[in-house]
């Protein structure tokens, strides 16, 4: 019986390499490992795009996820070929016509040779921790065994299936490459595995063994795929090559009842439930496939695939539910919020609760993950609170407050640490572009252990809250909408000026509707209404109860079954929050936080408060609570921009829509100071969810908030209502 196999320590920049030689699906493992230099010398970057002269007006750059550029203008559509400046700004190739999208690179100026080794990376489910298999290592000249290495059954039957009868394939495995006893060495390499797989020739995806629907599945998903292009900001058109289609979002996708339940078998594999696979098919170049047994799809396919389902009509209801799941990891999280990367990171699974944020640090602005080294010799909690404050230092605000929830009993954590070891199902992402603090900068400290301090406004307390409707039941769901709804609807709501029933129509939405959320895909707040109307006429018993229902959309009917419905005692807000909220809880605004928040007041304490949970409160999502209501006329709009959604204030009467608060139009800004382009912010994941920027003429500092609205400015405007917050 052959010996362990004793790892050679890794030096300097060098990674681990597996070759897998070849032999039959029966024949046992042989691999040989070696050690590689793997560098990735600051300033080099990948496809830098050449300097072109700026395009025609009216004319836009859509950008798809692989850096293929496409230009868009509203009363054109889209064109795959750079529009002329001079004399043509039309488009020479229409959508759909036989042309090919255009891509300019350079090389990168002054940048040493790059020592990227050519090799695969190997992206799987681990399955079960016990190691009941094995692969033999060997010396790659005389292939005499050296030892043996313990693997997994779901790694065994990888291996198996990727190898050839007749050539060596070197892949990069994390089971193998990292030697998993040695804590130190762990520690280091899952640093770098971000830039393992980026630098990978490709990522291979072992989904598992195929089925008797796994070809049908990806055969329909190439398909879809193959037809539509995106955006990396939400855009969706038909691809080149391709004629005339239905692409109408009303209209049900082309997939038969078998290929519908093919998919829908695909997505349940344990691949897509693991948290570390999102780092890795993120990060993987174009050329990355999935491989279900012999069959696979190109990772371009199946995320154009993925992106079309999830606005199309005729998606069976418990399929829509895994495709939205998916949604964020298609469009890539390379330049999302961390709140959206670890928010996504707590619904996906991994053995290790210090991997939640391990496993993302190839996802992180450069700052945020130079700041985090990963030690598997420290406690969950500590690396969990020490990133919450880093991240708070870095970008001077509290976003991940609104990951916090009333917490289990078996955690010391303080209720303002997030507990990302799980996603409790009644927890909702807070995912819009809300602003209810506007841009503004965070007041906090800790001053003493477990406690943090903030500065915001206690805006009410809740009176009535409703408990949410029971989940899958139609009747009630009707009976939890007969509960809610106000009994005066054509009244007056004070908060924004509106009727009650809009006011309470666009509540249980949680915002989420087309006339704000313009490029997100949502549907009118009208039509919706008018399907709520309909349903509140039904009867119990009605037999198109759920038909009704299910044309409210599944995210609506979340909101009742996932939150609470409530109802302030001063005011007479109507919001949701959390199920573990309860009557008297506070509805709190802090400065540098996006979202309100319910608190709960310690017993015997005025200024203290444990964190249940963010919340949505109509009237109160749009810095209300700090600069009143927007004057007569104006509205919010929220466009998708560089991967924000950055709010827009719009005036129909007066045919005007602007990025200046019209409520700071009278408040004097230095004149030092001048506010950055957004195409020129160059976000990514170091930047705050809320995020506007100014630079200093004069020091040339550039801040990341709004200079109008830190608690000195707000005081000295005349807020009074700013107060200290203790956190526990």
């Amino acid at each position: 019986m052959s010996v362990p196999y004793e790892y050679a320590s890794l030096h300097g920049t060098d990674i681990r390499l597996l070759c897998l030689c070849p032999g039959s699906y029966s024949s046992e493992i042989r691999v040989s490992v070696s050690h590689r230099a793997l560098e990735s010398p600051e300033g080099h970057n990948f496809g830098i795009v050449a300097p072109q002269e700026p395009l025609p007006k009216g004319w836009r750059v859509l950008r798809t996820p692989e850096g293929r550029d496409f230009y868009r203008r509203r009363d054109l559509g889209i064109t795959y070929e750079r529009p002329r400046q001079r004399g043509r700004d039309v488009p020479t190739k229409p959508a759909g016509g036989a042309c090919h999208a255009e891509t300019s690179s350079v090389p990168a100026a002054g940048v040493s040779k790059i020592k990227i080794p050519a090799y695969e990376a190997l992206s799987y489910a681990w399955g079960e921790v016990k190691r009941t298999h094995v692969a033999y290592v060997v010396d790659p000249g005389t292939m005499q065994a050296l030892g043996s290495l313990a693997i997994t059954r779901s790694l065994d039957v990888a291996l198996r299936n990727l190898r050839t009868v007749d050539a060596e394939r070197t892949i990069w495995v994390d089971a193998i490459c990292i030697n998993q006893e040695d804590l130190h060495e762990r520690s280091i390499q899952v640093r770098r595995m971000g830039e393992i797989y980026k630098y990978a020739a490709r990522v291979v995806v072992w989904l598992g063994c195929a089925s008797d629907d796994s070809m049908v599945a990806l055969s329909a998903l190439q398909r879809l795929g193959q037809g539509v292009e995106i955006s990396d900001d939400g855009w969706w058109f038909r691809a080149p090559h391709v004629g005339d289609v239905n692409m109408a979002l009303d209209q049900p996708a082309p997939l038969t009842t078998t290929e519908w339940d093919a998919v829908e078998a695909l997505l349940s594999l344990s691949w897509f439930r693991r948290m570390w696979v999102i780092q890795e098919i993120t990060l993987g170049g174009p050329a990355s496939i999935l491989q279900c047994g012999p069959d696979q799809i190109t990772y371009h396919d199946f995320r154009r695939a993925i992106a079309i389902l999830t606005e199309r009509a005729g998606v069976p209801n418990d399929l829509s539910y895994l495709i939205n799941d998916k949604n964020d990891i298609v469009f890539g999280l390379s330049r999302s919020t961390l709140r959206d990367i670890v928010s996504i990171a707590r619904q996906h699974s991994c053995f290790d609760p210090r991997d939640k944020i391990y496993g993302m640090l190839g996802l992180l602005g450069p700052r945020l993950r130079e700041g985090i080294r990963p030690s598997y010799h420290r406690d969950f909690e500590d690396i969990y609170q020490e990133t919450f404050l880093l991240h708070c230092k870095n970008t001077k605000r509290l976003d991940l407050l609104s990951q916090c929830y009333l917490q289990d009993s078996n955690t010391t954590m303080p209720s303002w640490v997030p507990d990302w070891r799980s996603h409790p199902k009644l927890h909702r992402r807070p995912d819009l572009g809300w602003q209810a603090s506007g841009v503004s900068r965070a007041e906090y400290c800790v001053p003493e252990v477990g406690v943090l301090e903030c500065t915001g406004v206690v805006v009410d307390a809740a009176l009535k809250v409703h408990n949410p409707a029971n989940e899958g039941d139609r009747r009630s769901l009707l009976a939890k909408l007969l509960e809610i709804r106000p009994q005066d609807l054509q009244s007056k709501y004070a908060a924004t000026g509106e009727s009650m029933l809009d006011a309470w129509t666009a509540t249980l939405t949680v915002g989420a509707y087309g006339e704000r959320s313009v490029s997100a895909g949502y549907g009118s707040l009208h039509v919706f209404q008018e399907k709520l109307l309909h349903i509140l006429a039904l009867d119990p018993d009605d037999h198109n109860l759920d038909a009704a229902a299910e044309e409210l959309g599944n995210s609506n009917i979340d909101n009742l079954e996932c939150m609470k419905f409530f109802r302030t005692r001063e005011t007479d807000l109507v919001g949701f929050g959390p199920v573990e909220m309860q009557e008297h809880d506070q509805i709190c605004v802090l400065l540098g936080l996006s979202t309100p928040l319910i608190l709960r007041p310690v017993i015997g304490s005025s200024d203290t408060f444990r964190i249940i949970g963010w919340c949505y409160v109509h009237g109160q999502m749009d810095s209300e609570a700090l600069l009143g209501s927007l004057p007569t006329g104006w509205r919010v709009e929220q466009h998708f921009l560089e991967r924000r959604q950055f709010p827009m204030y719009t005036n129909d009467d007066l045919r005007r829509m602007q990025r200046e608060d019209p409520r700071l139009a009278d408040v004097e800004l230095d004149r030092s100071w001048r506010r950055i382009p957004i195409a020129k912010m160059h976000l990514n994941a170091d930047d705050p969810v809320a995020v506007d920027c100014f630079e200093h003429e004069v020091t040339k500092e550039v801040v990341n908030y709004d200079p109008r609205m830190t608690k000195e400015a707000l005081e000295k405007r005349g807020v009074s209502s700013l107060s200290s917050i203790r956190l526990i």
